[in-house]
């Protein structure tokens, strides 16, 4: 989710990547500032709503989702 909100983040994509404690660190604060605590799920379902506009973006900064799309269509294109 946090990919397709880039303009919102307070650091590089490229570090947020290299963070292994994203959770806690990244996406916990994100959500408190842009999510919705009166939202079930403090507001997750319309923050991945807003970022899946910018699916081609996710796609462009998280390589294992683009791979995993060409497999999906590879599994679901009908044999030629």
């Amino acid at each position: 989710m946090l990919a397709g909100h880039t303009g919102k983040l307070r650091q590089p994509w490229s570090d947020i990547r290299a963070n292994t404690s994203v959770k806690e660190e990244v996406f916990q604060p994100f959500l408190l500032e842009h999510g919705n605590p009166k939202r079930p799920s403090g507001g997750r379902d319309i923050l991945m709503k807003e970022a899946l506009r910018q699916y081609d973006g996710i796609l462009a900064r998280c390589p294992e989702l683009l791979q995993l799309q060409r497999e999906m269509c590879a599994i679901l294109s009908p044999p030629e």
